[in-house]
């Protein structure tokens, strides 16, 4: 167990549930007098018996990120569990309607053990909402085992194939090749930041950080989502959440600095922050190879009066025509010159420029009536060019 983390777990104390709200949002206030499925959790709790969590001696984690135990009395009744019905749903409805405690320490207990990922994925969303904390406890460190094998994974098969394929109206092609099996719904977690106290939102952000290191990709989304909680978190009187946010910042930092030793002045963090959300949010933003996002911003503001300037002196290229083995002759723009901060557009010096939203341009007058009249009605310039013989074009989107 990450000392931060035990930290948590030895700083925990019992949290009474609170009225109302969705089943996902702390704190739930089960009390419903529910049947626990009588053979399932029969086995679950001698389980539990042995080996009630990960600390426990003789425990390790399989290939699926499951829980086992080398003790012979556990394994005989995990052989005895995968031969019963396991209903996730009725799983589910105990985790958020039971009104025993017990039963719901032995339903999160037993949510790890389901036969399919999704319907783990969607248990572990019950966590934010669990009114006891140390049950709460239980449920993260056994989802960050399981999250650690399934949160990365990817769909297989041949993309080129996928691209291919056509089905009929009831088909379905399944996930695209690469992309992401499953994913996390940070909503719930980031509740706790309303509802929860210290230590509640200590561990949102080491489950944070946890998922993060699991899948790097996430890093991005979960700072954009956890922003404004992470600012005032950061320099929090609680050194237990203070050390926690700032892991999670450190985590989720694309230049990867270290956290400074001792308390940092508050304005130096800030500073931090500010910086990784630049790097994480850049206000010229490249979506893909064809689509460019345009945000308010110095940058931007730099940009157009750097393109201005350029333009209107007539230094940023020279007229320039050349011919296509595919589409023939073409005329346009050679861009000469890419001074700082142009060159954040995508654009490199040789481009030639021949249209902007399909009007043909060919000199750096024509470019900047272009600009200057379009701008006054549009937020989207589709500017297309020339680069090494071959056509291409580039969507530049205002936001």
């Amino acid at each position: 167990m990450r000392p931060i983390f035990t930290a948590i777990v030895l700083s925990a104390m019992p949290l009474f549930a609170q009225q109302g709200g969705d089943w996902r949002m702390p704190f739930r206030n089960p009390g419903r007098n529910l049947e626990a499925p009588e053979e399932l959790f029969r086995e679950l709790r001698k389980m539990q018996a042995i080996a009630p969590g990960p600390d426990s001696p003789g425990v390790s984690f399989d290939d699926q990120g499951r829980l086992r135990c080398d003790h012979p009395e556990w394994r005989a009744a995990y052989d005895r569990l995968l031969q019963l019905r396991y209903d996730p749903g009725y799983i589910s409805l105990v985790i958020r309607e039971s009104a025993s405690a017990v039963d719901r320490e032995t339903a999160f207990y037993g949510a790890f053990y389901g036969p399919k990922v999704e319907h783990t994925f969607n248990l572990i969303h019950h966590i934010p909402g669990e009114p006891v904390r140390r049950i709460r406890v239980l449920g993260y460190q056994l989802a960050i085992e399981f999250l650690r094998i399934h949160l990365a994974s990817k769909a297989e098969g041949d993309l080129q194939v996928w691209l291919t394929t056509r089905v009929g109206p009831a088909g379905d092609k399944g996930p695209r090749p690469e992309s992401d099996l499953y994913q996390l719904d940070l909503t719930p977690f980031l509740a706790l930041f309303e509802v929860g106290n210290e230590i509640d939102q200590a561990q949102v952000f080491w489950f944070m950080k946890e998922c993060a290191l699991i899948r790097p990709s996430l890093a991005t989304s979960f700072l954009g989502q956890s922003e404004d909680y992470l600012r005032t978190r950061v320099t929090s009187k609680n050194d237990l959440l203070r050390q926690s946010a700032l892991e999670f910042l450190a985590t989720v930092d694309p230049k990867q600095r270290d956290i400074p030793q001792g308390k940092s002045e508050p304005g130096q963090i800030q500073a931090w922050i500010d910086d990784v959300v630049y790097l994480r949010f850049p206000p010229i933003r490249h979506v893909n190879a064809g689509l460019t996002d345009l945000y308010q911003s110095e940058d931007l503001d730099r940009i157009i009066a750097k393109g201005k300037q350029l333009l209107a002196d007539g230094s940023l290229g020279d007229p320039f025509n050349g011919t296509l083995a595919k589409s023939g002759p073409y005329r346009g723009l050679r861009l000469a010159t890419l001074p700082d901060p142009l060159p954040m557009l995508g654009l490199k010096v040789d481009f030639v420029i021949t249209a902007i939203n399909g009007e043909p341009v060919g000199s750096c007058a024509e470019i900047l009536e272009v600009l200057t009249r379009q701008l006054e009605t549009r937020r989207e310039f589709m500017l297309f060019f020339v680069d090494q013989g071959r056509e291409k074009a580039r969507k530049f989107r205002l936001r």
